[in-house]
Formats: structure tokens, sequence, C-alpha cells
């Protein structure tokens, strides 16, 4: 993606973008790095990496992780959940993404995604997010529980965008009443 087409966000300094990392991570050649650590410690290890900015690091262990077939959709929600806690819902969106492709009928990432939307006030990208989620855990038990708490927020969801339909309403009216077009 040329400079000028890069969303400004991923431009900021300090800001880590995620588009050039992923794409380093897809198309480096396999590496024949190991690190004598299980998949846990290499998992946190490329996420430390990723967070201090160190791509070559990071890419080396993930090599290792892919080698290993341990790369899947939980490692792309865990770093989304680093981003999340960071405040940056807009990485943390790009991650939950990547876990969905690795692992399409999972809720979780999409369960996640709709807390992002709600930190960015996008309540109704947040409900379809959930959406997505809930349609995963029909007929699957496994996901009972996360069916259970994405059930709660589809309700907190529906009850801001009610509260966001009246506050529009009382401002058309306040305008139309105090003269406006």
């Amino acid at each position: 993606m040329p400079a000028s087409r890069k969303p400004k966000k991923l431009k900021e300094k300090g800001l880590l973008n995620m588009l050039q990392l992923v794409e380093e991570l897809h198309n480096v050649e396999e590496s024949a790095f190991e690190l004598p650590h299980d998949p846990t410690a290499v998992r946190s290890t490329v996420m430390k990496h990723i967070k201090e900015g160190k791509r070559k690091q990071a890419i080396r262990a993930f090599n290792v992780l892919k080698s290993k077939g341990e790369v899947a959709d939980k490692f792309w929600v865990r770093i989304g959940k680093m981003f999340q806690s960071e405040g940056e819902h807009n990485f943390a969106l790009e991650a939950f993404g990547l876990a969905v492709l690795y692992e399409p009928g999972s809720p979780t990432p999409h369960m996640a995604a709709a807390d992002s939307y709600i930190k960015l006030n996008r309540y109704d990208l947040a409900e379809k997010s959930n959406d997505l989620g809930l349609d995963c855990c029909v007929g699957n038990t496994k996901y009972a529980s996360q069916r259970k708490e994405m059930l709660r927020l589809k309700l907190k969801i529906e009850k801001e965008l009610l509260s966001q339909k009246k506050e529009e309403k009382k401002r058309v009216l306040y305008h139309r009443n105090s003269g406006g077009d």
C-alpha cells in the first residue's frame, strides 16, 4: 500500500503499523531461528516485540509459532486485547479481523471487536459484530458461556442505540421548535 494511501492513524509516530506487520509476518521466509520455549512463552515474546516495535524479532518468533502450527485465532485475539488495553481500538479491530480469518466459526474475535466498537462509540458496528458472534454460537454448546455474555452485551448495545435515537429526536424537535430549518 503506498504511503499516501495509508490511513492517517497508521502514519502517526509511535503507533504500530499493523497492516505492514501482518504483511511481513506472512511474506517472510521461514527462519532457522528457534526459541527454546514452549508456544505460550513464544507468543508472549512475539507480543512483547510487537509492543516494543521490534519487528524483526517479532517476525522471527512468529515464524517459530507458524512452523509449529501454533498461530491461531487466540493469538490474534490476544494481540487485539493488548491494543484494547492501550486504547488503540483501531489496531485491535484489525487484529480481531485476522483472528476471524484463522477461525471463522469462533465468536471470540467478534465479541472482542464489539467491545472496541463500543469504546469508539460505534454502537451500530458493535451490534453487527456481536450478532456475528452470536451466529457462531448457534447450535454449538462449546460456546454456551460466551453466548450468555454476548446476549448481555447485546442488551447493553440495544439500550445505548435506543438512547442515541432518543437524543437525536430531542435535538430535531428542539431545532424545529427554536425556529431552525
